[in-house]
């Protein structure tokens, strides 16, 4: 089986996401996996490379401009159609997976009805539409629902002409409502082997260190975090580390937190840790006592499939998250690795020093959600499964 992926996502990635890591055990099933992606450089050039089995064909990144980025833009995606059919006639392709984007997408289905070549179209995460129903209200997010609302039509479009969903269940389950769906694959956060394999074991002691990984935009509520702190801090029953890991390039969002966390005199409790490479990530997560998931429950967010809770319980660390998260709740209710509570900060700060309390405890649950996070979670499996998946559509 030869797949071809065309993704809007730049390449390279330094916290890869879910699919880019089901690709990389996928490649590992079939005989060729070949990108086309936009790489990072400004260069005005195509590269292409072969690295692992996959051909990576990369296409010079948009400029900051607004002007020009849609002008590079859209001669990006006309480049990014050539080096596709390129690729079609060069490693007689088999199936097409397009990756979240909307021109992508139309690309994907150009290619479908010109080759005769299936089209899975691979949705990681609601449109920005839904995001912009939870926001605050006014002229300017006014402009950008115009412009979401077009972008949901398209998006549901290539939905209804693609060979195949691939999405979490939640998202599937929300589009089937509103279009026929031809058919589904359930996409999973899971975790690497890297993560699983990772020996080094918690060290259960008086350091009662916090981790909370991923993103510190404004929209998934950081202070919330720094809230939860602060009531440990004032019911003075431990002296807790919060580790915050953190992957935004934007450096406002990391300056407003820091400005937070000083104003609520929460320096010496809270550390922002940035720029940490993927594969070092077990060797950070690992050494905190339990791990956060504390995710805002809107729409967008309670119909993801949240990567935190899978990748600390695949080190062996307990998990306290939010149960209104469809996914991480039933996580933690069949592997009974952590504490599932509201999105409340009273209840996080009781479940946080329940753990802290109660070593042996925590580090059970830890060795729980591993075992079956290994049996039940792994990308192997979920790459076989998506295998399997993609068979049924030759």
């Amino acid at each position: 089986m030869n797949i071809l992926t065309l993704t809007n996502e730049t390449y390279p990635y330094k916290w890869p996401t879910i699919s880019v890591l089901l690709e990389k055990n996928l490649s590992e099933l079939v005989d060729n996996i070949v990108f086309v992606s936009v790489k990072l450089s400004d260069e005005k050039i195509i590269e292409t490379f072969y690295k692992e089995n996959k051909y990576y064909n990369l296409i010079p990144a948009s400029k900051i401009n607004k002007i020009n980025n849609l002008i590079t833009n859209l001669r990006n995606k006309y480049i990014m159609k050539n080096v596709a059919e390129s690729m079609i006639n060069d490693k007689k392709i088999d199936i097409i997976i397009v990756r979240n984007g909307i021109l992508e997408g139309y690309i994907g289905l150009y290619l479908r009805r010109k080759y005769n070549i299936p089209v899975v179209f691979m949705l990681t995460d609601l449109p920005y539409y839904y995001h912009l129903l939870d926001l605050k209200k006014g002229i300017k997010h006014f402009l950008k629902y115009i412009k979401a609302s077009f972008e949901e039509i398209l998006t549901k479009n290539i939905i209804k002409r693609a060979d195949m969903l691939s999405s979490t269940n939640g998202i599937s389950k929300f589009y089937s409502k509103k279009i026929k769906i031809r058919s589904t694959h359930s996409l999973k956060s899971a975790a690497p082997t890297s993560f699983i394999h990772f020996d080094k074991k918690p060290s259960y002691d008086s350091k009662n260190l916090i981790v909370s990984f991923g993103t510190i935009a404004p929209e998934r509520n950081p202070t919330f975090l720094l809230k939860v702190v602060d009531k440990i801090k004032e019911n003075k029953l431990f002296d807790v580390k919060l580790h915050i890991i953190y992957r935004d390039k934007n450096e406002l969002h990391s300056d407003s937190l820091r400005k937070t966390i000083k104003s609520m005199n929460l320096e010496k409790q809270i550390e922002l840790i940035e720029n940490i490479e993927y594969s070092e990530m077990p060797k950070y997560v690992s050494k905190a006592n339990l791990s956060i998931s504390a995710i805002p429950p809107v729409l967008s967010y309670k119909l993801s499939t949240p990567i935190k809770v899978i990748e600390s319980l695949s080190v062996g660390i307990p998990v306290v998250a939010n149960s209104e998260i469809i996914d991480q709740k039933n996580v933690l209710l069949k592997s009974k690795g952590g504490i599932l509570t509201r999105y409340n900060v009273n209840e996080f700060a009781k479940a946080v020093e329940w753990l802290l309390a109660h070593p042996p405890m925590a580090e059970v649950m830890g060795q729980r959600g591993k075992i079956w996070i290994k049996k039940h979670r792994s990308h192997k499996i979920e790459a076989n499964f998506f295998h399997r998946t993609l068979e049924n559509l030759l």
